[in-house]
């Protein structure tokens, strides 16, 4: 600075009195202030910038119709989280960057984004802003199969919420609810259904008190949790438990749909989705045709609405529909919904491959079982082969989370050959199932120990039948 300059100069003429009362504090004090007001300026202007980045991201999301939006809204995200980290503004772009690769499935991208929105937070945040990024980053590791790691991220989230929420706070309440629900869904996943079971019910227990409090607010999380609780009820063969559940779930989203249709039609929908399949596990067809049709109704019309929005739902529900005609040996009517929501997917996968993949190929497995069933064996070999592409195709990317859907693909394959008497290819499926349960069983040795022993003891059988 100029001041610096004439300081240097004075000292070497030996004058350090001179030099140092150039260097005036309050001068120096008032020019800092300045500065920093000139700086706030300039950071709250970029952060309006990346305001107007986000709406346009919001508007191309609208853009159906274009099918380059998803790569256009992946640059903006990619600009604008780095006007935050160049800036050294807010992380909230970086978080909603996280969220959207999140929906969109691209987990290649998203962990390492939400690895480092968790080390920014440890570094600059404060403790809630730690506990959110180790709750999603838990989000992305569950749903990459990595449950220990997932398992460890959701403790550290609850710890730090639970800390917080001892303040009293409603808020914190709910967060620290979300993450025992997380984390009740992974124990769940895990077969740990005990701690499963403690920890969805402490995520209910504070999710009834907080709508007591405010009904308004609190009821749509009650009503998840209700909804948790009855798959987790349903999965431990619970059945009048699970159903007492789901009928909670579908109680508060009937007074939600009423009021506020626009959000919670399809919230109702899908409680009445759930109650279907619980209803067609336990051989209740007929209620579960019923609140399937429900259902149905409910996607139709707001399919109408908004297509791209809710096909999805749509054909997923075809999909339950056609599982249900299938156990009912309903084989025509069975096949008529899942080629109906075989159509969909292919639809929704032009635009969305990375998001609708897994639904397409689980949609072409379930053809596969049909037509074997009808012995139409040499369409069921063309969708079990189908959808055998497009697992390994994502099993290549992210092996830990599509593994298990494409060994259960290779049996299916598998068990055909052997019963269309072509041993030798049947072999070859058999042995890539062994493959995959070996990689599965080096990271989750208790998880998947029970499917390569009967991998092995398939091999075994083919080898004697030969």
């Amino acid at each position: 600075t100029e001041r610096q300059r004439k300081a240097y100069e004075l000292m070497e003429q030996g004058d350090a009195e001179g030099a140092n009362n150039i260097l005036d504090l309050r001068e120096i004090l008032d020019d800092v202030e300045h500065a920093e007001a000139l700086a706030q300026q300039a950071d709250k202007k970029l952060e309006q910038h990346v305001q107007e980045m986000l709406q346009k991201i919001e508007i191309l999301k609208t853009q159906v119709q274009k099918t380059s939006r998803f790569e256009e809204i992946q640059e903006i995200f990619e600009e604008a989280v780095g006007i935050e980290e160049r800036n050294h503004l807010t992380r909230n772009t970086l978080r909603e960057y996280v969220s959207y690769l999140h929906d969109q499935k691209d987990y290649s991208h998203a962990i390492p984004l939400a690895e480092r929105y968790l080390k920014y937070a440890e570094l600059d945040g404060d403790k809630s802003d730690v506990a959110d990024a180790a709750n999603v980053l838990g989000l992305l590791y569950k749903d990459t199969n990595r449950m220990d790691e997932a398992k460890q991220k959701y403790l550290q989230a609850k710890e730090i919420q639970g800390q917080l929420a001892k303040e009293n706070s409603s808020k914190a309440y709910q967060h620290l609810a979300g993450i025992c629900n997380n984390l009740g869904n992974l124990y769940a996943d895990m077969s740990q259904l005990e701690l499963a079971e403690q920890e969805l019910l402490c995520a209910r227990k504070i999710r009834e008190q907080l709508a007591t409090e405010n009904p308004s607010a609190y009821q749509p999380d009650l009503a998840m949790s209700y909804n948790n609780l009855g798959n987790l009820y349903a999965k431990t063969n619970r059945l009048k438990l699970a159903e007492q559940e789901f009928l909670r779930t579908e109680k508060i989203y009937k007074q939600l749909a009423a009021e506020h249709p626009e959000v919670y039609l399809l919230y109702l929908a899908m409680s009445c989705n759930n109650l279907g399949n619980l209803y067609r596990n336990a051989k209740r067809t007929d209620l579960a045709k019923k609140v399937y049709q429900q259902a149905k109704e409910i996607y139709e019309q707001l399919t109408t609405e908004n297509p791209s929005a809710y096909q999805p739902y749509l054909a997923m529900n075809c999909d339950n529909f056609g599982t249900l005609y299938a156990d009912m040996n309903q084989l025509g009517l069975a096949e008529q919904e899942y080629l109906r929501a075989n159509e969909i997917y292919k639809q929704l996968i032009t635009d969305n491959p990375s998001v609708y993949q897994l639904d397409l190929a689980r949609n072409f497995h379930n053809l596969g079982d049909l037509y074997y069933q009808s012995n139409r064996m040499d369409i069921a070999e063309q969708m079990f082969q189908t959808a055998k592409k497009l697992f390994t195709q994502l099993a290549e990317e992210t092996p830990l989370a599509y593994f298990p859907y494409l060994a259960k693909n290779c049996i299916g394959l598998g068990v055909l050959y052997v019963n269309t008497n072509r041993i030798d290819k049947a072999e070859q499926e058999f042995l890539q199932v062994e493959y995959i349960y070996e990689q599965l069983d080096k990271v989750f040795p208790e998880r998947y120990i029970l499917d390569l022993q009967r991998a092995r003891c398939r091999l075994k059988q083919l080898k004697d039948y030969m």
